[in-house]
């Protein structure tokens, strides 16, 4: 019987043989892993209101993250099982600050239903009679057994440029369940969630302008 070894041996020689054998085994390894980049959805589409309940104009002059979300891009999670420990994805990101994406679907959002005359940003430099500013507190997952849901949990203020009075509060906390474990079902959850909380705003927000 002919020994294979020696064959590949006496064929190859130990330099070939050491090149083959780094080959079959680049063959069998798997890919590394990439990096992965996530946006959220555009806000859902609303009716937008017969007339502006706010005459005045709005400014949107701060919508900051806090704690571990401030500056930060990586995905965070926590496992329900130790639900004080907040953890972060190694190469699941944001294109941008998750607070840079949440301000973005809340002004879009707030534009079209019209409820003030005019809502503009702290870059557009123009002089506005209220301020609206927001605190994000959670855009995370958070894994529950076998369930995986995502959780927003956010303020909105609307104060008086010059009287200080506070015209609007309201502090939210939402969750909605992933269908299923994919990453790709998260994402679904987030953009749900985050059309859920427009809602919210949209009402909250045009029941306490209508008291007043």
């Amino acid at each position: 019987m002919t020994n294979q070894s020696g064959w590949a041996m006496g064929r190859l020689g130990w330099p070939g043989l050491g090149i083959l054998l780094l080959l079959l085994a680049g063959c069998s390894s798997s890919p590394p892993a990439q990096e992965r980049w996530f946006r959220l959805g555009d806000p859902p589409t609303v009716t937008p209101l017969a007339r502006p309940l706010l005459s005045e104009s709005v400014e949107l002059v701060s919508f900051t993250a806090q704690g571990l979300l401030a500056g930060e891009q990586s995905l965070l999670y926590r496992d329900m099982a130790s639900p004080h420990e907040v953890r972060r994805y190694a190469l699941w990101r944001w294109v941008d600050p998750p607070a840079k994406l949440v301000r973005s679907i809340l002004l879009r959002n707030l534009q079209q239903l019209g409820i003030f005359r005019q809502l503009v940003e702290r870059r557009q430099q123009i002089h506005s009679n209220y301020l609206l500013t927001g605190d994000l507190w959670a855009l995370e997952q958070r894994l529950q057994g076998k369930e995986t849901v995502v959780a927003l949990e956010v303020e909105l203020t609307l104060v008086n440029r010059e009287s200080q009075e506070v015209r609007f509060n309201q502090h939210y906390r939402l969750e909605e369940r992933a269908e299923g474990a994919e990453i790709s079902a998260a994402m679904d959850a987030f953009d749900r969630m985050l059309a859920r909380w427009c809602q919210e705003v949209n009402r909250d927000m045009t029941q306490a302008l209508i008291r007043r």
